[in-house]
């Protein structure tokens, strides 16, 4: 990520402190994603593109990308923002959300309505693997809906213990030697390569993404 990108984290990461002490609502989760949605606002088209956020307390960050930074200090306050995804308060909200694993069935939906968009759902560990999260997989494959871009952010950081194949699986693989191994060889990678070198590997990742 280069300086711009990094210093506009981290001046979200201070709103969303300020805001949230005195407003209340959810603070670790939305520290959790400032990164990935400010990568997600570089890569994809927010105007354009179906981003859905899995029960939807983690989109903070997202809201204050689009089109409620002047107001986000408003969240959670009669009259103010709302904590959630609201259609009616942003047409960069595609729906109403608020509980765990409707944003997959729901990026079922959009793929098929809108063929010529990418749906990006974010989804975290815990929900992936709620029943309707597994249904929704189990159709993007077999109609295989190419238009649909899932991120696991897996976190640990669901209300209960996360049980099952798919819990087991997730930290196996983050665990594994190979994919530590890998993750350490990209940071000496980029440590390594030229700022314009980075900048040109992360447009070519960009139209990679789109071709998905």
């Amino acid at each position: 990520m280069n300086g711009k990108l990094t210093k506009k984290c981290e001046e979200i990461r201070k709103r969303l402190i300020e805001v949230v002490s005195k407003n209340g609502g959810h603070l670790g989760s939305n520290l959790g994603v400032v990164e990935l949605t400010v990568c997600l606002d570089e890569v994809f088209n927010f105007k354009e593109d179906i981003v859905l956020f899995d029960v939807g307390h983690q989109a903070y960050v997202y809201k204050i990308l689009t089109d409620r930074a002047e107001k986000f200090d408003t969240i959670r306050t009669r009259k103010g923002i709302s904590p959630f995804l609201d259609p009616s308060e942003s047409k960069y909200d595609h729906f109403i959300s608020g509980h765990a694993g409707t944003a997959l069935p729901a990026a079922v939906g959009f793929a098929i309505a809108n063929p010529d968009k990418k749906v990006i759902v974010v989804v975290g560990d815990a929900s992936v693997s709620n029943g309707h999260s597994l249904e929704a997989l189990n159709y993007i494959g077999y109609k295989k809906l190419e238009n649909i871009l899932v991120i696991v952010n897996d976190n640990e950081m669901s209300i209960g213990e996360n049980v099952g194949f798919i819990s087991k699986f997730l930290k196996r693989v983050i665990t594994s030697g190979k994919y530590l191994n890998f993750r350490e060889d990209v940071k000496s990678f980029i440590n390594k390569i030229k700022a314009n070198r980075i900048k040109k590997l992360l447009k070519e990742w960009k139209d990679q993404l789109k071709a998905m």
